[in-house]
This record gives C-alpha cells, sequence and structure tokens, in this order.
C-alpha cells in the first residue's frame, strides 16, 4: 500500500515533502498543522509499507477479495510490534449476509 506507486515525476515524494516542510510566517495555524500531519502520515506510510513487504505469515488464505482482505488484516497483525500497538481495528466489508428477500 505505497501512496503514488507510479509517480508522473521520479521524484514526486521528495518534492511533495518539500512543499510542506516550510510553511511562511503568514501561513497560519491550520497550515502548519495540515503540513505536519501530511508529513506525519507520508512518513508512517513510509514503515507500514516496509513493515508489510517484510511480513511473512504462514497461513494460506483464500485467492479472492475476502481472502485477500484477510491476509491483509494477518500481515498488519503482525506488525503490531513493529509498529508500538497492542490492539488494532479492523473492518471487512462483506455483503450477501441478509437473505430475506430470498
Amino acid at each position: 500500500p505505497e501512496i503514488n506507486r507510479n509517480p508522473s515525476i521520479t521524484n514526486m515524494k521528495d518534492i511533495v515533502k518539500s512543499m510542506n516542510q516550510a510553511t511562511e510566517s503568514d501561513s497560519g495555524v491550520f497550515a502548519d498543522l495540515f503540513a505536519d500531519l501530511f508529513l506525519n502520515s507520508l512518513h508512517d506510510n513510509e514503515l507500514l509499507t516496509s513493515a508489510l513487504s517484510n511480513a511473512h505469515i504462514s497461513t494460506a488464505f483464500r485467492d479472492d477479495s475476502l481472502g485477500k482482505a484477510f491476509e491483509m488484516v494477518a500481515k498488519i497483525i503482525s506488525t503490531r510490534e513493529l509498529r508500538g500497538v497492542d490492539r488494532d481495528i479492523f473492518f471487512i466489508p462483506h455483503s450477501n449476509w441478509d437473505a430475506h428477500n430470498k
């Protein structure tokens, strides 16, 4: 889950970071807050991408969208120590449970 896997220019990530690092004195508190949150989210995404690429699970999952979703959940759970969390919450949407109209 890397952000913008195929950027239109090779150093897109560096440009985005440089645009959000230095705010002007008249930028305002919301611009500073947005820039900080945005840069932190890019950093967190890089860490998660790296952790997930190194995550190995032994369970075999079905080769469909539901199986792939459960596999991703298992990989994320396996990175919990690296991410420094004790608890995660996951939501996997799945339809076709309501059989009232059949």
